[in-house]
């Protein structure tokens, strides 16, 4: 039997939120999302200067509810918001400082992959 992470579990029942108004509480937030299930969660990114950064998250109790949010578009106090699943931060490469790591390892594996010629049909 195959264990889950947490982080994996939680990431299935967790939702990127962007174009959120910079009036949007995490209160409005949560009350607009339990209309598709319950909110475990709900959390506003902000900057240093505590200025909302336009994006968040929500958590549900249950997995379920996700399907129900991507079935419909999104208007949260007054503004269209793009609904996303969210992915662990695990999952997203890490950054070099000398560039992505991911695209790095990408173009060098790219580099040693045989290209087809170009053919074209004649009829």
């Amino acid at each position: 039997m195959l264990l889950e992470s947490a982080s994996s579990v939680i990431s299935s029942r967790k939702i990127f939120v962007g174009g959120l108004s910079p009036t949007t509480t995490e209160d409005s937030l949560k009350n607009y999302f339990e209309k598709f299930g319950e909110v475990q969660d709900a959390a506003i990114m902000f900057d240093r200067d505590d200025k909302s950064r336009g994006f968040g998250f929500c958590t549900f109790t249950e997995s379920s509810s996700l399907d129900k949010v991507f079935r419909l578009a999104h208007d949260v106090d007054g503004k269209k918001v793009e609904c996303k699943r969210a992915v662990p931060k695990e999952a997203i490469p890490k950054l070099t400082s000398s560039g992505k790591k991911e695209e790095k390892r990408a173009s060098k594996i790219l580099s040693n992959v045989p290209v087809a010629p170009k053919t074209t049909v004649t009829r």
